[in-house]
């Protein structure tokens, strides 16, 4: 039962303070508690903890535009974030997590303000065949559910900045990420950030039948997360050589893998992913590393989704770098 109600919202506009923010609220919120979090971003790329940003983004063009590059700690797949587009975050304690009933104090707002929406595939919700907002999730002590919500986001921008592949486009039957995407002022002209964020905490609170009180936190600490965030070497990953990739897109996300071989034994390996388990990758990379390429790979883990990635690596056909 949800003893306690928080609710915050932000006018810092720094992507790295934000999630930094977002972070402390997650380790700090008090147990049987739920959290609402509303903020926004100034121009900035937010990849998911697995991506490779080389891939995701086209960062000599965010450099001229000035466009920040982020990396988020949740999976799920890169994101363009503007002063159109409104971030939430769900934050509860373990016992209390239920992403549905998230979906629904959403979609109950957007209902409020006459939009009609539902949830669609693995982490979206949707108008029609439209994609409007995109979801990625944490489970730690405390749980987040976390993603956008797109008002009036400039769609030329986000397809000038964010490479996405053909094989993501090819199973969204579309052309182009621009085709594929709604936002909510084509379907409600007079919609604008603020009516948006008062929807959602009146569904919020609507919901758990109780008014939401503003939660306090410590400035000091939350700056100190920020530091990793904007850190250069957590932002770009580690630029290695070598010399295989191989890559598909499976039904529980995109995967690519970069390795080198000696003498048939797996010497170095890279999995970069948009999947909503972030752990998943690094867990299998460790698995993986200094095995043979070879059916006894079938033996170490029993999961789709490492059979799916070993069934990848054995596939005859490499793709030399």
């Amino acid at each position: 039962m949800i003893k306690n109600l928080y609710y915050i919202e932000t006018d810092c506009l720094n992507p790295y303070q934000n999630l930094a923010l977002e972070e402390y609220l997650t380790d700090t919120l008090p147990v049987n508690s739920a959290l609402l979090f509303l903020w926004q971003n100034k121009n900035c790329v937010v990849i998911g903890k697995n991506q490779n940003i080389y891939d995701e983004c086209n960062l000599d063009l965010m450099k001229i535009d000035e466009v920040k590059p982020v990396r988020r700690k949740t999976g799920g797949g890169a994101v363009y974030h503007d002063l159109n587009n409104l971030n939430f975050s769900f934050i509860t304690s373990k016992k209390q997590y239920n992403k549905e009933t998230n979906n629904q104090i959403i979609l109950k707002a957007l209902n409020d303000l006459n939009i009609k929406a539902e949830i669609s595939g693995r982490n979206d919700l949707v108008i029609g065949q439209y994609k409007f907002s995109g979801h990625a999730y944490l489970k730690k002590r405390n749980c987040l559910h976390h993603g956008t919500l797109m008002v009036d986001v400039d769609k030329e921008k986000l397809s000038k900045y964010l490479n996405v592949s053909k094989e993501k486009l090819q199973s969204k039957h579309v052309k182009s990420v621009k085709s594929r995407v709604i936002n909510l002022k084509e379907v409600q002209e007079n919609l604008t950030i603020d009516k948006l964020k008062k929807a959602l905490l009146k569904s919020f609170e609507n919901y758990y039948q109780q008014p939401g009180t503003l939660i306090e936190v410590d400035y000091d600490k939350i700056k100190q997360i920020s530091i990793q965030y904007q850190d250069e070497k957590f932002i770009y990953g580690k630029k290695d050589n070598y010399s295989f990739q191989k890559s598909c897109r499976f039904d529980w996300g995109m995967v690519k893998i970069f390795y080198n071989l000696n003498d048939n034994q797996i010497v170095k390996l890279a999995i970069s992913s948009d999947c909503l388990n972030s752990d998943l990758p690094k867990e299998i990379e460790k698995i993986l590393s200094n095995k043979q390429l070879d059916e006894q790979l079938y033996t170490f883990r029993k999961d789709k989704e490492y059979k799916d990635i070993v069934d990848l690596l054995l596939k005859r056909q490499e793709e030399s770098l």
